[in-house]
């Protein structure tokens, strides 16, 4: 047994941190390197520096980078729905940062207020559409009302504007106003229906998604690498998604159906004034998603026609293989790396909080520990030996009321 401080512990577990995962200063000094070897195996691949500099003789100070690979680019443009998620997280390293997300979805079947603005400006006459599970975060935030939250959904996921309207007017007479009391109607009408309303979205995207589930799924995939060197997390989202292109691509080019596995299963559910040429129906839901609903199916079907005829091209098998037609290139070890000739990067600068990092982010109020575990808060809990309501094996052991009996029943 070797008895050694535990600075030199810690010394040591740095070390082998660096050489197995890669030392952070060498990734910053390397970054151009590293970008214009991308750029070389992955054609029509963006990546973009920006740093700080205060003088020519100085070395520039890393700031924020932009990375995209041509074929995610391509593959999107090519087949996916035009719609983008938002999305960002706290990254766990030395230096701190947010990474920020967009994805794309493909048909196989997802933003908030502070993006409203900056949507705007940089994407004018862009649909932009919330995440109501955020929406719902802060709706439990400013209305302990339980009775309310059913009728929130009601009203945010009703597909057409009678529907809507309907649901709102139940939300006022349910809380109705009190003198300057903000309620859940006038929260709402704070903000424009086409953020929030599936009633008021538009048709072009063929969804009809209310969630940002796709990234919530992409930062909990690449959890275990948020607290990597940078390049050791760049190379862990271009290898990730070089395989899972792969792995896609393959498994749809087995597959013997006309259109995604996913929208068939839908269809199949459903088996119960439509336009069947304009593929409308006054619920709405046929022409915002593309997808025959159960009154378009009964119509269609009642004219001895196939319901696969009706269904958006954007479901097919063609499309979802032009999504991902194309493959990420490998990228070669540094050893390999072009020169790029550009003055090396100083690491970002950083201001040291005190006491020890945070690495597990803040949970809601009703949001579990455990997501896999069911919670007993809420629930009455009965002594198993006793069967009795309250009871546990301290007050059994203890009764304070006399003639009080615990029978344990068999």
């Amino acid at each position: 047994m070797v008895n050694i401080s535990s600075k030199k512990a810690y010394r040591t577990k740095r070390k082998a941190r660096e050489t197995i995962k890669g030392c952070d200063m060498e990734q910053y000094e390397r970054l151009w390197d590293y970008a214009a070897t991308v750029r070389q195996s992955n054609s029509d691949s963006y990546i973009a520096i920006q740093i700080n500099r205060r003088s020519i003789e100085q070395r520039a100070t890393f700031q924020r980078l932009f990375y995209d690979l041509g074929a995610l680019k391509k593959g999107f443009l090519a087949s996916c729905k035009p719609i983008i998620g938002l999305d960002g997280c706290f990254l766990k390293g030395p230096f701190g940062g947010q990474l920020l997300a967009a994805l794309g979805k493909n048909g196989n079947d997802n933003m908030q207020k502070g993006l409203v603005h900056a949507i705007e400006e940089l994407f004018p006459g862009a649909e932009h559409r919330f995440c109501h599970k955020h929406l719902f975060e802060n709706f439990k935030a400013k209305f302990k009302n339980s009775e309310l939250r059913e009728l929130f959904w009601v009203t945010t996921s009703a597909t057409n504007v009678d529907d809507f309207k309907r649901a709102l007017n139940a939300l006022e007479i349910s809380q109705p106003q009190n003198g300057e009391d903000l309620t859940v109607a006038s929260w709402l009408k704070r903000l424009s229906y086409h953020l929030w309303s599936r009633a008021y979205y538009g048709i072009a995207a063929k969804a009809d998604i209310l969630v940002n589930n796709l990234n919530e799924s992409f930062n909990n995939c690449i959890l275990k690498a948020r607290d990597e060197p940078i390049m050791t997390l760049l190379e862990f989202f271009r290898r990730k998604l070089m395989q899972r292109l792969t792995l896609k691509k393959q498994g749809m080019e087995k597959y013997g159906g006309k259109f995604y596995p996913n929208i068939v299963e839908k269809l199949a559910k459903v088996t119960s004034v439509v336009n069947l040429q304009r593929r409308s129906y006054s619920c709405d839901a046929f022409q915002l998603t593309g997808i025959p609903c159960v009154h378009a199916i009964f119509a269609i079907q009642s004219m001895r026609m196939k319901v696969e005829n009706y269904v958006d091209e954007c479901y097919s098998k063609k499309a979802y293989l032009r999504a991902y037609a194309y493959s990420i290139g490998a990228v070669p070890s540094k050893d390999h790396w072009i020169d790029s000739g550009i003055q090396l990067l100083n690491l970002p600068f950083v201001k040291k909080q005190p006491g020890r990092p945070k690495k597990l982010r803040r949970r809601g109020p009703d949001e579990p520990r455990d997501p896999l575990r069911a919670s007993k808060k809420g629930l009455t809990i009965y002594y198993k030996r006793c069967l009795k309501a309250g009871h546990n094996r301290e007050l059994v052991k203890n009764l304070l009321i006399p003639n009080q009996s615990c029978t344990r029943y068999i």
